[in-house]
């Protein structure tokens, strides 16, 4: 694999140590990115890059901007899918790609798709329609980044993966098993929702509850959320290994200890 440049990340008022850091000491990173979710500052889209070890070619500047500008959009009625959601999936499929050793060009697709994962989210009045919002998201982009008729495979590539982070707890979808890209953003989505302190994914749970125009009490939502994903388990086997790490009751948010065994969290069932 080729060397990240150790790069520490520093986002209202909060540290984050180097990529390579933050992959040995998952747990610790984990919590100063809820420290860092918890500010609701602006964040800097493009040094989550730079701390990624991500560098844009000189070709694709450009067309990077306006996606960075989208990304970092943070409507009123969007609670759930927004610039910070954006930056903790970026981090967390940093992380996941750092530990399981994908090159440099893995890594950058990996985390440019990441920021681009949710562009057509739109909150409160986000699209009924299955993949919908997945599906026009890879067109804004793969339209920033490829132009109308160049590069249809890699556009292909890019809306099939963005389909995959769909979370219906009726659709399963089909990842080859050689996508290591696929499979960890797909982890890396979920990682916000199931690896920070309770009350912050309760918090995040409300907002998903308040996008979706849904009632009810956040608990039973979270706990349904974390049933759906221990039947399905995590896409990559390095995201389990991170899973079993997860041994104290500040870092794993489990209300149902059943579903924290299935997915390898040795303290779940204190959480």
């Amino acid at each position: 694999m080729a060397p990240h440049r150790n790069y520490g990340l520093r986002q209202s008022g909060i540290s984050l140590p180097s990529l390579d850091y933050c992959a040995v000491h998952f747990e610790r990173a984990v919590l100063m990115l809820a420290k860092l979710l918890k500010t609701r500052q602006n964040v800097d889209l493009y040094a989550v890059l730079k701390w990624a070890g991500v560098g844009v070619p000189r070709k694709y500047r450009r067309a990077v901007a306006p996606l960075i500008w989208a990304a970092s959009r943070n409507p009123h009625s969007n609670r759930y899918h927004h610039q910070w959601h954006n930056m903790s999936v970026m981090i967390s499929a940093a992380l996941l790609g750092r530990q399981a050793g994908l090159g440099r060009r893995q890594m950058t697709v990996l985390v440019m798709t990441a920021l681009v994962h949710d562009l057509d989210h739109r909150g409160r009045n986000m699209s009924r329609v299955p993949f919908g919002e997945e599906r026009y998201s890879a067109m804004i982009a793969g339209r920033r980044l490829y132009g109308r008729s160049g590069h249809g495979q890699a556009w292909r590539e890019l809306q099939s993966r963005l389909e995959a982070t769909f979370f219906d707890k009726n659709t399963t979808p089909a990842i080859p098993h050689d996508d290591e890209v696929t499979q960890i953003l797909l982890d890396a989505d979920v990682l916000a929702s199931c690896m920070l302190p309770r009350a912050d994914a309760l918090e995040l749970t409300r907002g998903v509850m308040h996008e979706h125009g849904t009632s009810g009490k956040a608990e039973q939502a979270l706990q349904g959320f974390i049933k759906t994903l221990a039947e399905r388990g995590f896409a990559h086997a390095v995201t389990s290994d991170y899973a079993a790490e997860m041994t104290t009751r500040k870092a794993a948010v489990f209300i149902d200890p059943a579903s924290a065994a299935t997915l390898g969290f040795r303290g779940g069932a204190d959480a």
